[in-house]
């Protein structure tokens, strides 16, 4: 579901890319968050658009996507990744993530459901996973 009001720090955050630990945009949530775990999404395609992901709606509602729930203390902090995420064409939504225990979460996901080609889906919905194989693919080659 579309989400039209500012996110606030009353809300949790899903993010399945490069502000997922070990990634480079992951240094924005220094200070004023807190990681409280992985997730799934449900009904989601996880795409490469080459160095960051982004989702889609899927048609088979079983695909899943990897990702982490995190809070945000800092406004500030929440206001930069909205407008970096909404400036590069993606969709703020409300979504419902399950976390390693089963429990569900309501969460701000940010989207691109205008996305739909098919060659880029990444497979396992993990894209932790998919940049190492990628990175492990290059060292390979030397």
């Amino acid at each position: 579901m579309l989400m039209k009001e500012e996110p606030t720090t009353d809300h949790k955050f899903f993010f399945y890319g490069s502000l997922r630990e070990g990634h480079f945009n992951n240094r924005m949530l220094q200070d004023g968050s807190e990681l409280l775990g992985r997730a799934i999404l449900s009904g989601f395609n996880l795409h490469s658009l080459g160095s960051y992901p982004c989702i889609s709606l899927a048609d088979d509602k079983k695909r899943k996507v990897v990702g982490e729930i995190f809070t945000i203390e800092n406004l500030n902090m929440i206001n930069s990744i909205d407008r970096m995420e909404l400036g590069a064409g993606y969709d703020r939504e409300l979504a419902l993530v399950k976390d390693e225990a089963g429990k569900e979460h309501e969460v701000i996901v940010y989207t691109m459901n205008s996305h739909e080609d098919k060659d880029s889906i990444v497979e396992d919905g993990d894209w932790t996973r998919f940049v190492n194989e990628k990175n492990n693919e290059k060292l390979d080659r030397w």
